[in-house]
C-alpha cells in the first residue's frame, strides 16, 4: 500500500476526520474521487452569501462601496456556477432563496463598518509541528478603536446558534489566532435563515482547550497517515457528495433504507 504522507491540515478538514466521517475524509483528500453532481440548495446558498460577503469586504478594503444591483448578480453568478440540474432542493424552493438572499444582502450593507480592516480571507500558516503545518484563512481580520486585533468567521445557519454550535465556531475562529503574537478577539457573522432573515454579530468567548485542539490536528495527521478509516452512518450522508462511492458495493436488502440522496 502507498505510503500517505499529511504535511498540512485546515480545521474542516480535522472537524470531517474527526466529528464526521473519516471515510469521506480518504475520498476526498487522499483519492481525489470525483464528487456526485448533486448540490445541496442549502450549502450552496450558504457559498453564495459567503462570496458576496467576501466581495463586499474587499471593497471596503479598497475603500469603494459596491451597491446592492453588483452584489446580487455575484450571488446570482456564484449559484449558476452549479447547473440547476444538480440543485437539489428542500423545503424552500429557488424564488425563497432568491429572496432571502436579497434580504441577507441588505443587512450586510447596512451592518456596521469595522473600524480598520486588514485582510479578507487571509492566508493563515501555523507551524504546530516539525512535521504539521495547520493552513486556513481568516474571513475578515481588523483592528478595532482600542487596536485590539479580531478575526471574525462569516457563517449561515438555519437558525440562531446556541451553546455547542458556538463553542465550535470558537474552536475553528481560535486557530486563526495562533500565527499572531499578540491577543486576539475572535467573532461571527452570522446569517441566520429564519422566516424573517438576520445577520447577527457574535463576541466568541468560550473558553478553548488549544492543547486539546492542538491535539485534534496531531491524531487526526496520525490516522490518516496510518490509513484508519470507518464510514459514519449519519444525518450527514444525505448531504455527502461522496454517497456513492460510498454506498456502490452495499448490497441492500429490499427493506433497506439507503442514508445517502
Amino acid at each position: 500500500m502507498k505510503k500517505i504522507i499529511v504535511k498540512s491540515l485546515s480545521f474542516s478538514t480535522v472537524k470531517q476526520y474527526t466529528e464526521m466521517c473519516p471515510e469521506a475524509v480518504f475520498y476526498d483528500k487522499v483519492e481525489h474521487l470525483p464528487r456526485e453532481d448533486g448540490v445541496s440548495a442549502n450549502l450552496l446558498f450558504g457559498s453564495a452569501i459567503h462570496t458576496v460577503s467576501e466581495a463586499w469586504y474587499r471593497g471596503l478594503f479598497l475603500n469603494h462601496e459596491f451597491d446592492f444591483d453588483v452584489l446580487f448578480r455575484v450571488f446570482t453568478s456564484c449559484w449558476n456556477q452549479t447547473p440547476e440540474k444538480d440543485v437539489q432542493y428542500g423545503a424552500k424552493s429557488k424564488e425563497a432563496m432568491f429572496s432571502m438572499a436579497e434580504v441577507m444582502i441588505k443587512l450586510l450593507m447596512q451592518d456596521e463598518r469595522l473600524y480598520q480592516l486588514l485582510g479578507v480571507e487571509t492566508p493563515i500558516i501555523y507551524k504546530l509541528t516539525d512535521s504539521l503545518t495547520i493552513v486556513g484563512k481568516a474571513d475578515l481580520v481588523y483592528r478595532d478603536k482600542e487596536g485590539i486585533l479580531n478575526i471574525v468567521d462569516i457563517k449561515t445557519a438555519a437558525k440562531k446558534y446556541g451553546p455547542s454550535e458556538i463553542h465550535a465556531v470558537t474552536s475553528q475562529t481560535s486557530v486563526y489566532g495562533w500565527p499572531y503574537n499578540e491577543p486576539v478577539k475572535l467573532g461571527v457573522k452570522l446569517f441566520v435563515k429564519t422566516k424573517a432573515p438576520s445577520l447577527i454579530n457574535i463576541e466568541l468567548t468560550d473558553p478553548i482547550d488549544e492543547d486539546e485542539v492542538k491535539n485534534k490536528f496531531i491524531q487526526t495527521q496520525k490516522g490518516i497517515q496510518l490509513g484508519i478509516r470507518y464510514k459514519v452512518r449519519s444525518w450527514w450522508c444525505n448531504g455527502c457528495q461522496f454517497a456513492y462511492h460510498c454506498n456502490r458495493n452495499v448490497n441492500q436488502q429490499p427493506n433497506e433504507r439507503r442514508l445517502a440522496a
